[in-house]
């Protein structure tokens, strides 16, 4: 995944597409799962705090604004 791609697929959800967050969310889960668990040491909390974490996301995204996206 480049940053590009990440950059257009972010660009897409501010556009109201949700399919992109799903791809933004498929391309990432696993990662954040394998650090919330080596942070938490504890799969459940793993799995809600990488929950949480993708909630704050999806409300927030549109906050990252488009200077970052250039």
């Amino acid at each position: 995944m480049t940053s590009s791609m990440n950059k257009e697929i972010i660009q897409n959800i501010i556009n109201g597409n949700k399919e992109s967050f799903k791809e933004l969310y498929d391309i990432h889960i696993h990662k954040a799962l394998r650090t919330a668990t080596a942070i938490t040491k504890n799969k459940e909390l793993a799995k809600d705090a990488t929950q949480e974490t993708f909630m704050r996301v999806y409300l927030n995204i549109s906050s990252y604004g488009s200077k970052n996206l250039k």
